[in-house]
């Protein structure tokens, strides 16, 4: 799991605003951990994802929830969804339920 803040300190910013390519390269290095892996990575914002609760935040949220489900790698998913609080269920074994929410 990627648990949030995961690019400090006002979230993804647009692809052509000031700042874009140093937002992209924090959160590709955070994605590439699954890179030639089976692994399951699911990332999660944080306040500063969110840029901290101000104006622009949840479509900062956005932003980094279409780039992270565009990666080229299909085990990776950002929940919850939509800029949504969740919660988001994931059985991740016979008896263990990951439930993941986010409360900004």
């Amino acid at each position: 799991m990627i648990l949030g803040d995961n690019i400090y300190k006002k979230g993804l910013p647009e692809k052509n605003a000031e700042g874009f390519a140093n937002a992209k390269a924090i959160l590709d290095a955070q994605l590439s951990i699954a890179d030639n892996t089976n692994s399951k990575v699911y990332v999660i914002p944080g306040n500063h994802d969110w840029n901290g609760g101000k104006a622009g935040g949840w479509e900062a949220i956005k932003r980094q929830q279409e780039y992270v489900d565009s990666y080229k790698n299909k085990n990776i998913k950002f929940y919850p969804e939509g800029g949504c609080p969740g919660p988001v269920e994931i059985s991740i074994g016979a008896d263990v339920t990951l439930l993941i929410f986010d409360s900004q």
